[in-house]
């Protein structure tokens, strides 16, 4: 199936499968965007198609009917405002259009950026538990023993018992061997 914004080929993740247009939430949302601005440029040119008639019928109800020169005027100084009001009006929606999309744009990429932090996070966190088990693996690591100072801690403790013995042990230990 393929995205109907894009138009690359993607596997539907939904229930409904026909009901799945676009790739990602991107696409649909792009795709928004541009129907929503399809649809006030419309009613945008539609409003000026019934303004310009409007201002056509007006213009011929007018020239038929001959009133006083300062009633025409009052009548083009109001047509001339309320096209101004329209004027500023369409520009008014078409600068909050603008600022809804940039609006969305930076909060898609505030999504992306949160999205890449949160993954970040957790492996981040990985690592933590991986550093908390080697530390109890070599907390509870039993410590290599060695002969000499185990012999030696021995005899300092038999010394505070029996001093004597202790040291009659030591001078026949500690002895140079005759070749």
């Amino acid at each position: 199936m393929n995205c109907n914004e894009c138009n690359i080929e993607f596997t539907p993740t939904r229930l409904n499968v026909e009901g799945q247009k676009y790739c990602s939430i991107r696409c649909r949302n792009l795709a928004a965007q541009k129907r929503q601005r399809e649809k006030i440029i419309s009613n945008y040119q539609k409003e000026n198609e019934v303004t310009i008639s409007n201002d056509i019928a007006k213009n011929n109800i007018d020239n038929r009917e001959n009133e006083s020169p300062s009633r025409q005027n009052y009548n083009r100084q109001s047509d001339n405002n309320i096209i101004e009001n329209r004027h500023f009006n369409y520009k008014t929606h078409i600068g909050l259009v603008e600022a809804n999309f940039e609006t969305k744009s930076d909060l898609i990429l505030c999504r992306i950026q949160l999205d890449y932090a949160n993954k970040e996070k957790e492996v981040l966190k990985q690592k933590i538990k991986d550093l908390e088990i080697e530390i109890f693996d070599l907390e509870n690591e039993e410590k290599e023993v060695n002969p000499q100072q185990e012999l030696i801690s021995n005899l300092i403790k038999g010394f505070a018992t029996d001093p004597v013995g202790v040291l009659n042990f030591a001078k026949t230990m500690f002895q140079p061997k005759t070749v």
